[in-house]
């Protein structure tokens, strides 16, 4: 996935096609991102971000941000993925919830200020899943509560996550 996301920033760029060329850093930074390699991340996500935003697209932006917020959770700054994830909450309002929703509220959740914070952003996440949300917010959101829950102690629930995920993915296998 890595060397056909740079094949593709590559023919991109040489083109001049900025959409493709935010995509395919932003595919690079989401798969990055996913798999815990935060360092080789920010790079596609740094190029990524200031061209979303040049070009006007706030869904791009928006994950863009949201990597990063994980990136900076991960780092032991939680004042910095709190910032990251709150500008892509605005970026992300006119939009509507269905896009990025529960992977913002799951992110945001793993920096939350107290537990019952944590609770109120997931359930408010697990509630936009059911409404239908897209597919990657299935993905983040309960990687990030199967997380959630092993950090807090809660085998049971972290169980519960697990084989939501677990249901979701083996009805059409993405």
């Amino acid at each position: 996935a890595l060397a056909q996301s740079a094949r593709a920033w590559e023919a991109a760029r040489r083109i001049g096609h900025r959409v493709a060329e935010v995509m395919a850093d932003e595919v690079a930074g989401f798969a990055l991102v996913g798999a815990g390699h935060d360092a080789e991340a920010v790079e596609p996500i740094m190029r990524s971000l200031p061209l979303a935003r040049a070009i006007g697209s706030r869904r791009f932006a928006a994950i863009d941000l949201v990597m990063l917020g994980h990136v900076a959770r991960r780092a032991r700054d939680p004042d910095g993925a709190r910032r990251h994830l709150d500008e892509s909450a605005e970026l992300l309002q006119p939009i509507g919830p269905k896009f990025a929703g529960p992977m913002l509220l799951s992110a945001r959740a793993r920096v939350a200020a107290s537990r019952d914070e944590c609770a109120r952003l997931m359930a408010e996440g697990e509630a936009l899943l059911a409404d239908g949300a897209l597919s990657h917010n299935h993905f983040w959101y309960r990687s990030d509560a199967i997380d959630a829950a092993l950090e807090a102690g809660d085998a049971a629930e972290a169980r519960r996550h697990a084989d939501a995920l677990e249901r979701y993915a083996s009805v059409e296998p993405t």
